[in-house]
């Protein structure tokens, strides 16, 4: 599925939890994060709010481990 879908998909689940269902929506801001990407997805009069980004726990942390680790031996891990 596309990342708005997958976005959608988690902000529509949260929503409907019953702690969620009498407070505002706007207030809510739900983050959904993969392997590869993650979504972030508010409501805006009404409207979802999506932001898709290209970084996931196993990019993340590859980034990370390229970057910033101190030694070929040591690994970290997120």
């Amino acid at each position: 599925i596309s990342q708005e879908e997958e976005a959608m998909l988690g902000f529509n689940s949260i929503k409907t939890q019953q702690f969620i269902r009498s407070n505002n929506l706007e207030d809510l801001l739900v983050l959904d994060i993969g392997g590869g990407s993650f979504q972030l997805v508010g409501n805006t009069n009404n409207k979802p709010l999506i932001y898709k980004g290209g970084y996931g726990i196993e990019t993340f942390t590859k980034m990370l481990n390229t970057r910033f680790r101190p030694n070929k031996n040591s690994f970290i891990e997120c």
